[in-house]
């Protein structure tokens, strides 16, 4: 994230959702579009690889690929994402693409693009939306001029809400990504804070089958720099 992008003459906005709707979309979009065309470069991912690493993560809001008339956000960064990900190519760098803002958010934070309740779960529509940009970024990315560069797709970034619920929408994710399991790309799903012990032998394929799923992938994490992690020897933390 960049703050500077959300204080607009001398007006702070704690969202993507509270920006667009303060300048309007017409502004909006030049302001965004200035950042999406900027922010990342070839030359960001070739340092990358040559520092030795070798995947990068790309979030994406759904409003992306699903933008309705009344939401204020504006379109027009997924031809960014595509460009990254064939820069991943060139580079041999693989990339995790996650829903990081879900249509009512997920967990409340400005991360998801609107700070407040945690609406998601709360209606069906939240969820076949996320799910048609789920279709849609596993149809896209499982194509030849992609190479294979994109092997997980995670159906959503740090959800705090109900298990059952997250479970379920767990499952109809995974059934969306899985028809491109055969082309390389797992399955991500976050833990949501229950820790990675609790998911052993979960596979949202199968609920009942007391075993790990195939292609399938835990995102956790783990934040060590605030407390009550910060205080932790390294020995802990490993």
């Amino acid at each position: 994230m960049t703050p500077s992008i959300f204080n607009v003459s001398g007006t702070s906005y704690d969202s993507e959702w509270a920006l667009c709707n303060g300048l309007g979309k017409q502004k909006c979009l030049s302001t965004l579009q200035n950042h999406w065309s900027t922010f990342y470069t070839r030359d960001d991912i070739k340092q990358i690889q040559a520092a030795g690493l070798n995947s990068i993560r790309i979030p994406l809001g759904y409003w992306a690929v699903d933008l309705l008339d009344f939401e204020p956000y504006v379109s027009g960064q997924y031809q960014y994402l595509s460009q990254a990900v064939q820069w991943a190519k060139e580079f041999d760098l693989t990339v995790m693409i996650d829903i990081h803002g879900a249509p009512g958010s997920q967990n409340g934070w400005e991360e998801t693009g609107i700070v407040g309740g945690i609406e998601f779960p709360l209606n069906q529509s939240n969820t076949d939306r996320t799910l048609n940009v789920l279709k849609n970024l596993t149809e896209e990315f499982t194509k030849e001029m992609y190479g294979g560069a994109v092997t997980n797709i995670e159906l959503m970034n740090e959800p705090i809400f109900e298990l059952a619920k997250l479970q379920t929408f767990y499952t109809a994710g995974a059934e969306v990504v899985s028809v491109a399991n055969s082309s390389g790309i797992n399955t991500t799903f976050h833990d949501a804070f229950y820790n990675p012990p609790n998911w052993k032998n979960y596979d949202p394929l199968n609920m009942n089958s007391g075993s790990n799923g195939k292609y399938l992938t835990l995102d956790t994490h783990q934040f060590w720099a605030f407390p009550p992690l910060d205080t932790l020897s390294v020995p802990d933390i490993l």
